[in-house]
């Protein structure tokens, strides 16, 4: 099914669960060159993007940038949903992170407790973490994929980890999800508001 921008919408499995993609298909102007024999013939190169939905409610979304825009780069906050669930209702500001002009380091201590005194008891659990990051650097660091393969090792629960990047300066957010299946690579998302 396309919608009207031309792009292609599907559902993928990742440890068996259905998610919700989004495909681009962007021609190119260069080509490949394909020789037969005497013939030359001219392929186009296509860039075939799929992006998987990050299902979150408005006022968690609204809540995070006026957050993270309104500060200084390297802030950063957990991504909170229900039990069970694959969509995230709630965004959780970290006051007590360490942060410098490059680095933010969370709270653990405070979120650990938040997580076992208030947010498990509400039914609520970790679907990821948003941060800030200075200038142009839209894209996760090798420092966060490592936090995040940590992460994913300590919450088997978790099939996907959701991981926003918020360029203040821009007042812009680069949505990435990264798969247990395939730690190492980002895959880029798109955002799909529940209410």
């Amino acid at each position: 099914m396309r919608n009207s921008s031309g792009q292609k919408n599907n559902m993928h499995t990742v440890r068996n669960k259905k998610i919700k993609t989004h495909l681009t298909i962007r021609p190119q102007k260069r080509c490949l060159v394909h020789t037969t024999g005497k013939f030359i013939k001219f392929v186009p190169l296509v860039y075939i993007i799929i992006m998987a939905a990050i299902k979150i409610n408005r006022k968690a979304f609204y809540e995070l940038m006026h957050q993270l825009s309104s500060k200084p780069a390297e802030r950063g906050g957990i991504l909170l949903g229900p039990v069970g669930t694959d969509y995230i209702t709630h965004f959780y500001f970290d006051h007590g992170g360490v942060c410098t002009n490059n680095t933010y380091s969370p709270d653990y201590t405070t979120l650990n407790r938040k997580m076992r005194l208030q947010w498990k008891p509400a039914g609520l659990e970790l679907k990821g973490f948003v941060h800030s990051h200075t200038d142009n650097l839209d894209h996760l660091t090798a420092g966060d994929m490592s936090y995040i393969k940590k992460l994913l090792s300590k919450n088997p629960h978790m099939n996907v980890f959701i991981a926003p990047i918020v360029l203040p300066n821009q007042n812009r957010i680069k949505p990435y999800i990264i798969s247990r299946d395939s730690m190492n690579y980002a895959q880029h998302a798109y955002f799909e508001f529940l209410n």
